[in-house]
Formats: C-alpha cells, sequence, structure tokens
C-alpha cells in the first residue's frame, strides 16, 4: 500500500480507504400495506481510514492529528480517494510492538459543508409609524378628593 497526505501531514501507509455515504428517509405510517416515504436527505459523507505512520516525527505527526481534530480545522485527504474540506471526527492510535517508531491508527473522517452568510438590502419596508406617548408630568401622587356622605350632605342642606 502507499502512503497518503491529510492536510500537511503524510500518513506513511494507508490499508484501507473506506467512504461512507447515507441518506435519511423519512416514513409516515398509514392503516394499511407499506408505510409511505415522503423525503430523501443527504447525510454528511464518511471516510474510514487505517495504516501506519512511522519515522523519527511520528510523534509530532500524532500531536498534530490531535490538534486538528480538537480545533476542527479543514483538510484535504488525497489517496485512492480524494476529499476536499474535511475534519477528523474520530482518531485511535494502537501503540505495539507490531510498529517500530511509530503508531498504528483508525480514522474517521467527515466531510462539511461551509455556509456563507450573505447580507441583503431591504427596500420594501412600510413607512415608519410615529408612536403616541403621554408626556412626562412632574405632578407626583395625588391624593382622592374627599367626597360627601349623606349624612354632610343633609347638613349641608339644612344649613347647619
Amino acid at each position: 500500500m502507499q502512503g497518503a497526505l491529510l492536510g500537511d501531514i503524510e500518513l506513511s501507509v494507508v490499508t484501507s480507504d473506506d467512504p461512507t455515504s447515507d441518506v435519511e428517509v423519512t416514513e409516515k405510517p398509514v392503516e394499511r400495506g407499506q408505510d409511505v416515504s415522503d423525503h430523501v436527505k443527504k447525510k454528511p459523507e464518511t471516510l474510514a481510514i487505517s495504516g501506519v505512520v512511522v519515522g523519527d516525527d511520528a510523534s509530532n505527526k500524532l500531536n498534530k492529528l490531535k490538534e486538528y481534530q480538537q480545533t476542527g480545522k479543514l483538510l484535504t485527504y488525497i489517496h485512492r480517494v480524494w476529499y476536499i474540506n474535511v475534519v477528523i471526527e474520530s482518531l485511535s492510535t494502537r501503540h505495539g510492538g507490531n510498529v517500530a517508531n511509530g503508531f498504528e491508527f483508525d480514522m474517521t473522517l467527515k466531510l462539511v459543508r461551509i455556509a456563507i452568510p450573505k447580507e441583503i438590502a431591504i427596500t420594501n419596508l412600510p413607512p415608519a409609524v410615529a408612536t403616541k406617548t403621554k408626556p412626562v408630568t412632574t405632578a407626583g401622587r395625588k391624593q382622592p378628593a374627599k367626597q360627601q356622605s349623606n349624612a354632610d350632605v343633609w347638613r349641608t342642606m339644612r344649613g347647619e
């Protein structure tokens, strides 16, 4: 097998490239017969790779791979298949007696789409509406006017 390139890291030997392309199919149950499928949505493609990294700089390469995974760095993968804009979704390594001066690895790469925000000018806005508010006064709190009782009204009428 031959080596591969992931970003700026050369992977010494890649033993397998396993691309996966899935879709999500939504289904609605019906009373009789088979469920009805009404929508298909593509899921992000993934690529499972296995291989070996050897050499005096193998530990530096492993540290850089871990950094790329943690920061979500967009990478390009070049081997039997090419992928642009992938991130390292999972990374596992084995440091056994089979590989001297390096490590074996299993890695899953996920293809990501980058959304680019755009600004648009809104030109057909309705005219501004003036709001009406009561002006601020400094009258403070006012006590309610005292109401006369029926007895007070009789007294006033009798001239008392």
